[in-house]
């Protein structure tokens, strides 16, 4: 290994380092919440129904109609050997969203060289969107950044050596990430609309010279598009919202996302208050890579690739863009860390340009723009992480883990979420998993209220779970709660309230016994 390779490897390890390490800060905050541990019943054994939307042979396969089962099989052995808590949930995660960054570096390595690549390192690997979803991963987002990371290093990799055998991992990528989560359909579309534009010999070839390894990639590819695609279009049959709206609004969740501010906006609101902290290095980036476009422009491979580069980007916008469906900042965040790639190459060809004079000064430029990237996107993770412990969105507060810890030592009794948001952290912390009820949506109406009480566990012990009134999540659940105890002449006794972080009292818990 050269001196020069060295100092790259280095480098590379310090920033991945600096990632995990601001990913991993203060991992408690914010709570964890109702959506983030929704695959944990799938994980434990499947000891309820919650969140199991299809089994196999016994087996969980899809925890909701568009969300597969994958991060259960995944956390089953850890959850195995380890209890349910924030590290055991985020630091996989973490790790798994990190090194689908890693995946996208590696991808600027091998196509444009070690100049790019470490440019892209600091902006990509160090990207709050990409930092605080895969510590979150309430999308989910994780295993979305990892397969997306495996398929645009497979596709370069194939587009830079002509190997073939570069296809198995992108297809196995696309499969895996559209059966993880329906929305990798756009990454999926995108790739190969951008091959079918700007590389169509290379699929021609691939046909050509194996014809029998491209029909079975395509009968995969096209059945498993295909079926998932059916399935998003019947999902997104009922969203009824005007172009206009819409497109204001999915430009809004790409600001959140370019910013770094979309789990802070979600959580603690205001998310662009980090923007101050975010824009000025990536505008000095900006300016360095319209400088370095000239200089890549004459480079004839480089070229096609960043154009390949360049199409899938907007391929991938277009497709987010017009997904009706995809509503928040955990859906925008598939173009974090994307166009940080349109970046990288022009700033590492900049740098590598030998017939540009004052080279001195032009490494000394943009090394202080990769500090001042670095810095702000430094900033704006700790800024996020720093709001996490107040968070203005209730259902990320700790009081919620805090009063479902209440079922980790009551064996035998049973208990009932009146309303949404705490029911899968019942089951991450319940002792007996099968004694959890998340019924909350039965007291939507007063009629399955009633309904509800009376099909409960006769001579046990049952917790209900209910927020106060100005945090319930579904307005009149704790209403139609108390009116089908009058009904059925059933006293309770409150024997447990938590408060939020501002001391105000949040959720009661009430025993009844029938």
């Amino acid at each position: 290994m050269s001196k020069q390779q060295l100092s790259a490897f280095v480098l590379l390890l310090f920033i991945l380092i600096a990632a995990i390490f601001l990913a991993c800060l203060e991992i408690d905050r914010p709570g964890l919440y109702y959506d983030e541990l929704l695959f944990v019943n799938a994980a434990t054994g499947a000891k309820t129904n919650i969140f199991i939307s299809r089994k196999i042979f016994g087996i969980p396969v899809l925890l909701m109609k568009y969300i597969g089962a994958l991060k259960a099989w995944i956390y089953f052995p850890i959850f195995s050997l380890l209890p349910v808590n924030a590290w055991t949930v985020r630091l996989p995660s973490i790790l798994i969203g990190i090194t689908g960054g890693l995946g996208l570096v590696m991808a600027l390595w091998r196509g444009f060289g070690r100049a790019a690549a470490l440019s892209g390192a600091v902006m990509i690997l160090l990207d709050p969107t990409l930092l605080m979803h895969s510590r979150l991963d309430w999308g989910p987002n994780a295993l979305m950044f990892f397969f997306r990371g495996l398929l645009l290093l497979s596709l370069v990799e194939w587009i830079r050596t002509r190997n073939p055998k570069w296809v198995w991992p992108a297809i196995i990528a696309m499969l895996l990430g559209v059966f993880d989560k329906l929305s990798f359909l756009w990454l999926a579309f995108a790739a190969i609309g951008s091959l079918a534009l700007l590389y169509k010999n290379l699929l021609l070839d691939f046909a050509r010279t194996r014809p029998r390894q491209a029909v079975l990639a395509a009968s995969l590819l096209s059945a498993a598009l295909a079926i998932a695609t059916i399935r998003s279009l019947r999902l997104a049959e009922h969203m009824d919202i005007g172009w206009p709206q819409r497109l204001s609004y999915a430009a809004w969740l790409i600001r959140l996302t370019m910013s770094g501010g979309g789990a802070l906006d979600f959580i603690c609101g205001n998310g662009l208050r980090v923007e101050q902290w975010f824009w000025p290095g990536y505008l000095l980036a900006a300016a360095i890579a319209a400088i370095g476009f000239r200089s890549l422009i004459r480079l004839h491979a480089e070229r096609r690739l960043y154009g390949w580069l360049l199409t899938l980007f907007l391929l991938l916008m277009a497709a987010f863009v017009v997904t009706k469906t995809a509503t928040g900042s955990h859906h925008s965040s598939v173009l974090s860390g994307m166009w940080q790639m349109l970046l990288a190459p022009l700033i590492g060809t900049f740098w590598d340009n030998p017939v540009t004079r004052h080279s001195r000064l032009r490494h000394i430029a943009i090394i202080a723009t990769l500090i001042l990237v670095f810095i702000g996107s430094t900033a704006s993770s700790l800024i996020s992480i720093n709001a996490f412990a107040r968070p203005t969105n209730h259902t990320w507060d700790p009081a919620n883990i805090k009063a479902a810890a209440f079922a980790k030592d009551r064996p035998g009794a049973c208990f009932v979420s009146s309303d949404w948001g705490i029911g899968t952290l019942l089951v991450a912390e319940a002792s007996d998993r099968s004694a959890v009820m998340d019924v909350w949506p039965l007291f939507t109406e007063r009629g399955k209220a009633d309904s509800c009480i009376k099909g409960m566990p006769k001579n046990k012990d049952i917790y209900i779970f209910t927020q106060l009134p100005q945090f319930e999540n579904f307005k009149g659940n704790r209403a139609n709660l108390s009116a089908a105890l009058e009904q059925n002449h059933i006293s309770h006794e409150v024997v447990r309230t938590y408060s939020d972080w501002q001391g105000i009292p949040m959720i009661e818990i009430w025993k009844i016994r029938l």
